[in-house]
């Protein structure tokens, strides 16, 4: 491949330079007759006029011809051998150039034309004798045109190498390993390339890992209202009365709305991390979202005791993402804790600061840095508690997002605390 582009960009750099010298050359000669004419219509007088006043002409245009740089010769007109319209154009102007172009040296011959003897005086331009500047000239365009010849082919074959290493990588991806990286440590356009094949291999690695996770925890958990709906259906069949039956109904409605409840947040975490949302940002009071999800979470735990310090803040994201961000972490609190929430929002710097704290009992080291993985759930008091594990891992999604920071440490009430922060 790159053996042909080296020969195709020296055959079209030869094209090119042939193309150019036609097309010059035409301009070129009419300088030079321009230039010659210009130079020699006084010598041509002086000349003429000195032939005839001696009585040695052949003596006298050897004399011209050693002061000047021109090889004079008196010719009559049936002598000169020109096409009819070079000949007319002699008669017509008094002059005809003749030019010969060269790589090293151009031929140039000029013809003038006297009425009065009826006479040309022909005038042809004597270039000295240099053959070692020919041999130079000729050795300078060989040289060059190697020189030209090895940049060339450097250039494509670096680029060859570098076409090899992404090809290289690109079948190891197709061969499922993403663990590979290319190097980036190379001239630009390539760079880049591989800026963009290691940051595709990231993501596709996280998007087979996620997938991973989110299959494993869906086949987890989904076992288990299925299996509670085919027991209290098999226990239908052994009910004595009509309230005992409306009881097991009840019982399969409940594991329904689990199921239905693990499938919509398992494809809303899908979307979240499958495709790019595109997300409607708008000016909105964070204030007032915070407390409106506050004052819902607590209706429904009326004995937890919710202590709040909130600051008017305005900030640009998606409302209905943030919202369900952050009543995820909310409920989360509510969920662990004791008996008190504290919630906190405000300006702090540069940043805007929203801490949710609890008095539970915490998040144990080991799963400080799992906690916001799909799947990964809480235990409190030796149980696992209810949920899919899927809340946090939508709220990191969604605050990556945002660009704002997720972090969770320890609670000065003893419990979790965490800490979301918006640029």
């Amino acid at each position: 491949m790159f053996s042909s582009l080296f020969f195709r960009i020296i055959v079209i750099s030869i094209l090119a330079l042939a193309l150019v010298l036609v097309l010059l050359d035409e301009l070129y000669i009419e300088g030079i007759k321009h230039d010659e004419w210009n130079n020699t219509k006084g010598i041509n007088q002086i000349v003429i006029i000195d032939i005839y006043k001696g009585q040695d002409k052949v003596k006298r245009l050897n004399y011209w011809s050693e002061l000047f740089n021109y090889q004079f010769s008196l010719k009559s007109v049936d002598e000169i051998l020109l096409s009819k319209a070079h000949y007319k154009e002699l008669l017509s102007n008094g002059v005809y150039i003749e030019v010969l172009s060269g790589w090293t040296s151009d031929d140039v011959a000029l013809y003038y034309y006297h009425i009065m003897c009826n006479c040309i005086l022909k005038m042809e331009k004597k270039y000295p004798i240099n053959g070692v500047w020919l041999t130079y000239i000729q050795l300078f365009f060989i040289i060059l045109f190697f020189i030209l010849a090895f940049f060339i082919f450097r250039y494509s074959n670096g680029h060859k190498n570098q076409v090899n290493q992404l090809t290289r990588i690109y079948d190891l991806y197709g061969r499922e390993n993403f663990k590979v990286r290319t190097n980036t440590d190379v001239p630009e356009p390539y760079s880049t390339l591989a800026k963009t094949f290691n940051q595709m291999a990231e993501r596709i690695e996280f998007l087979l890992q996620d997938q991973k996770i989110l299959v494993h925890g869906v086949s987890h958990d989904i076992r288990t209202p299925i299996a509670r709906l085919r027991f209290a259906l098999d226990m239908t069949r052994g009910c004595n009365s009509i309230s005992d039956y409306q009881e097991k109904l009840q019982d399969m409605d409940e594991d329904l709305d689990d199921l239905d409840g693990l499938v919509n947040e398992w494809l809303f975490y899908a979307e979240l991390t499958g495709k790019t949302i595109i997300m409607k940002e708008e000016r909105f009071d964070l204030q007032q979202k915070t407390i409106e999800i506050m004052d819902r979470i607590s209706k429904i735990h009326p004995l937890i005791q919710l202590n709040s310090s909130t600051e008017k803040v305005i900030i640009n994201g998606d409302i209905r993402l943030l919202n369900r961000a952050i009543e995820n972490i909310i409920m989360n609190a509510f969920k662990f804790t004791k008996t008190t929430v504290r919630i906190t929002l405000k300006n702090h710097g540069s940043e805007i600061f929203l801490g949710i704290e609890d008095d539970g009992m915490g998040v144990p080291m080991y799963l400080s840095t799992q906690i916001f993985q799909p799947f990964v759930k809480q235990y409190n008091n030796e149980q696992q508690t209810a949920g899919f594990g899927l809340g946090l891992a939508i709220a990191k999604n969604i605050f990556d997002k945002h660009h704002a920071k997720l972090s969770i440490n320890t609670s000065k009430l003893g419990g979790a605390f965490f800490s979301i922060s918006f640029k």
